[in-house]
């Protein structure tokens, strides 16, 4: 210990028996946390974590062990009004973790209860290679491994000793996967199912790294950038060959004069390939961030967390955020990564104040290019201890700049309002930007149609709200709970108020809705509704053979697929990628329909293809439902691709819609995003949509072995109706009780612009369960179906 923390050790004790002396008043509110095991006894020597979510407290952190009751606790100051979040670890137990936040008491102890389960087994890790035989970590280099059950509510880690092959993790019985992370090998998961008080050995096979992913760093016009001394390359798997999750490897390499290597593994393994630009070379220890120094020979070295580099010329480079998607080349094969830094000429600087108008250090501010759609130019930086952050920026570009105080989204601290910027070469611009709290609630009651929003309701599994104003760039948000939630806001202001669910493929979405808010220390309430607006899906990545004929994806919907044919890609094989795409806009021109789908592809080389030989042709499945509800015409809708630069819609060179399979087909010329877009104005008009069809009003009539006829009484003001009618998959007809056991919509019957009220269905099958349904239609639109009715063929 240095001189200089002897004297405030001895400072600070002296204070402290002033205090005491003075008769200054102990804490009034505490947090007491009690941790026992599965068998209800005290979890002794547990290390129990706790955060609160209101920034701004002086007791916004602690870190106690429990004692021999299994209690820690910890005071409160009087200012601290936000939620906790507590977790645990400690040796021989598993972790735990309150994702729910927790209200303190206003005074006097917060009791918590904490449990977790005390390890009565062991895994013992062997690291081998394919053939089986051990290997040891490397004496220079370093491992670890993780073990966890399905649900993650048992999560266990170690490391291997350089030199060693075996780690044993205590664990507590029951089933796990094991994985590793071993500097320079790929690993593959592994699984097993170990007993209490039993020891269970697992061999974990280690990849080694047989191909090179070369970096280079480039300038606008492609140049190497060979000033930048030191800057760190990084890559990590996201799929295997076969387009499995594959998250088991990690390369990183330290880089110089503009290059770097990373050895990874080969095969057409999927990998994200990231830089960070930094240089900390010449700095002194004792230099903190925004400072630079001299190297003594004139050479300028400064080091910006926000990604500022400056060479020995004094040239500085904006950081590159980009994240480039690569498949590996073959066995000892290199392929080279360009990244591309732009050269920064202007400066902006920030000085950003909490709401007390102090500096608020270690913020984030951030800048994008205000004109662009998505965030290209984007720069950030975090404050220093005097809550200044430098952006170093190109000019000729206005520039959004945000800051996120100390606190901002959680408890009543919401962010500045943004600034627009734009600078002249080598110009500069300093800004203060203030944090401002919270004086009004805005109450939010969620439903799903007629019903009260919950994950029951819909089957979402998650929902939040956003309040936002587009003039300010102020924004805050808030989860809702079995269909309400409260976001902190201003009072006497004008916003916007939209809602997003998730609930397994699905998503679900409220239109924005405008909000003006009352009086200071008041509430506002409102209500939105939440409709499917669409379907997501995580990225499938396929692997075929162009060259062998015309391939046919089914995408991950089941429904839609792409066709390639054959040759029409400049390459044998080929690794596709498709998912959802996400952010894309809407207008009621060219209105987003909630059908989107992102398409990347790659040839045997890694490299990524844009261009065809021939046109693609892809067939998008839609949901009619949907579109009505959209106040779309499914007759108008076009297929488009996003451009990012013109931040609008292209369509492409040839659409048409089959209303009766409901898809719509088109031909595709490169790699994009694709969406369904309408024109929002067809679907509205000065006469309103019919009335929805009462199901108790569908009748069946003359059922034979193979046809029925179905009726249905008038609706005013439809000009007519559609008819969908639906096999049941099985022969049983018992079985057939929910919707999954019936055909998927591809295969309904459909009927379009019925002009009478009844129906004759021919061409069923005798004896078998059907269900029908039935919307009225005009001009303006189509009503809701009705629910599904059933009827049998007779047989």
């Amino acid at each position: 210990m240095n001189i200089k923390s002897l004297l405030a050790l001895f400072t600070t004790s002296l204070l402290g028996v002033f205090f005491v002396a003075s008769g200054a008043q102990a804490a009034t509110r505490s947090i007491q946390v009690t941790v026992t095991d599965q068998s209800d006894d005290p979890a002794v020597g547990i290390w129990v974590s706790g955060w609160s979510d209101d920034m701004s407290t002086t007791s916004g952190w602690a870190y106690e062990q429990t004692d021999s009751n299994g209690v820690a606790s910890w005071d409160l100051s009087e200012d601290d009004s936000g939620q906790w979040y507590l977790s645990t670890w400690g040796d021989g137990f598993s972790s735990s973790y309150s994702s729910e936040g927790i209200t303190t008491e206003d005074s006097g102890v917060t009791a918590v209860s904490l449990s977790v389960n005390r390890t009565d087994a062991t895994l013992r890790l062997n690291l081998v290679d394919g053939d089986g035989a051990s290997v040891a970590i490397p004496l220079t280099s370093w491992g670890s491994a993780s073990c966890y059950t399905a649900d993650w509510t048992n999560y266990f880690w170690g490391s291997f000793n350089p030199g060693e092959s075996t780690v044993d993790i205590s664990v507590v019985a029951g089933t796990y996967t094991c994985e590793a992370w071993v500097d320079g090998y790929g690993a593959v998961a592994a699984s097993a199912t170990v007993s209490s008080s039993e020891t269970k050995e697992m061999d974990i096979t280690l990849l080694a790294h047989d191909a090179t992913l070369n970096i280079a760093l480039v300038d606008e016009n492609g140049d190497p950038i060979t000033s930048v001394e030191s800057f760190s390359a990084y890559a990590y798997s996201v799929t295997d060959p076969e387009g499995n999750d594959y998250y088991n490897d990690f390369a990183w390499s330290q880089g110089g004069n503009g290059t770097a290597e990373l050895n990874v593994l080969s095969g057409d393994y999927v990998y994200q390939v990231g830089v960070w630009v930094d240089d900390t070379s010449n700095l002194d220890s004792d230099v903190g961030s925004d400072d630079s120094v001299d190297s003594g020979s004139g050479d300028l070295y400064e080091y910006k967390s926000g990604g500022l580099y400056s060479t020995g010329s004094g040239t500085k480079y904006i950081q590159n955020y980009e994240m480039v998607t690569i498949a590996s080349p073959t066995s000892g094969a290199e392929t080279t990564v360009p990244f591309t830094l732009e050269e920064a000429d202007g400066t902006i600087e920030v000085t950003v104040l909490g709401t007390d108008g102090k500096p608020d250090p270690y913020s984030w501010v951030s800048a994008v290019d205000a004109s662009a759609a998505d965030w290209s130019g984007y720069v950030g930086a975090s404050a220093n201890e005097n809550g200044v952050a430098t952006l170093y920026v190109k000019s000729g570009i206005t520039y959004e700049v945000s800051a996120y105080p100390t606190g901002a989204w959680t408890g009543d601290v919401l962010p500045p309002e943004n600034e627009l910027v734009l600078l002249k070469k080598d110009g500069s611009k300093s800004l203060n930007m203030q944090a401002v709290k919270a004086d009004h609630t805005i109450n939010i009651t969620a439903t799903f149609g007629a019903e009260s929003l919950g994950a029951t309701a819909f089957g979402a599994d998650y929902a939040f709200c956003f309040v936002y104003d587009s003039k300010t760039g102020r924004q805050n948000w808030g989860e809702l709970v079995n269909g309400s939630g409260e976001i902190a806001w201003l009072s006497n202001t004008t916003a916007w108020i939209g809602c997003d669910g998730f609930g397994e493929n699905t998503y679900y979405r409220a239109s924005d809705t405008k909000v003006v808010t009352g009086d200071k220390d008041g509430e506002t309430s409102v209500t939105v509704n939440l409709t499917e607006a669409g379907n997501w899906y995580d990225d499938t990545t396929y692997t075929f053979d162009n060259s062998a004929g015309s391939t046919t994806i089914e995408l991950p919907d089941g429904e839609s697929e792409l066709i390639v044919p054959k040759e029409a890609l400049a390459s044998d094989t080929i690794t596709l990628t498709v998912g959802s795409a996400s952010g894309l806009p809407s207008s009621d021109s060219d209105y987003n329909a909630g059908v989107n789908w992102d398409f990347s592809a790659r040839d045997s080389a890694g490299n990524e293809i844009t261009e065809f030989s021939q046109d693609l042709t892809l067939h998008i499945s839609y949901d009619e439902d949907r579109l009505a509800d959209m106040g779309l015409v499914e007759e108008d809708l076009a297929a488009a691709s996003f451009d990012e630069d013109t931040n609008s819609y292209t369509s492409t060179s040839s659409t048409s819609v089959d209303t009766e399979k409901n898809v719509v087909t088109a031909s595709v010329a490169h790699f994009s995003s694709y969406s369904l877009v309408g024109d929002k104005g067809l679907g509205s008009s000065s006469i309103e949509k019919p009335n929805q069809p009462k199901k108790k009003k569908l009748v069946v009539k003359k059922r034979k072995n193979k046809q029925v006829n179905l009726t249905w009484k008038a609706i005013s003001s439809a000009d007519s109706y559609t008819l969908q009618v639906r096999k049941c998959k099985n022969e049983e007809k018992a079985q057939c009780a929910k919707a999954k056991d019936f055909q998927k919509k591809a295969k309904y019957r459909k009927f379009s612009g019925l002009s009478g009220v009844k129906k004759t269905v021919k061409k069923l099958k005798a004896a078998h369960l059907y269900q029908w349904r039935l919307k009225a239609c005009n001009d303006a639109g189509c009503s809701n179906f009705t629910q599904w009715k059933r009827f049998s063929t007779k047989g």
